[in-house]
């Protein structure tokens, strides 16, 4: 129970620290298109694809040098990529219905 405490006040910490260079980052041509399209299937697939990739690295487990290193910044990286998927696709939803109402 402590590891997964460990891992979600982790994850927590490395996402505020990211958030500012994500921020920063332009999204793809393509995202943005299936933001303005409404498909669903986009925040889906990036949390699978998180879970499922979490999944194999948890059953590689650990590793030490530079593939350990791999799988640690994977490990880390895979739900606060799905995270930020998310957060931007429900904060543009909800800036075009604010938009519309008014």
């Amino acid at each position: 129970m402590i590891e997964l405490l460990a891992y979600t006040l982790t994850l927590m910490a490395v996402g505020v620290l990211a958030a500012p260079v994500v921020r920063r980052l332009a999204a793809p041509t393509w995202y943005r298109l299936a933001r303005e399209r409404g498909r669903p299937g986009i925040p889906v697939l990036a949390v699978g694809g998180a879970l499922v990739l979490t999944g194999i690295l948890w059953l590689i487990g650990e590793r030490r040098g530079v593939f350990g290193a791999i799988l640690l910044i994977l490990w880390f990286g895979a739900p606060l990529t799905a995270f930020f998927v998310v957060r931007a696709w429900l904060t543009d939803r909800r800036n075009r219905r604010g938009h519309r109402g008014q």
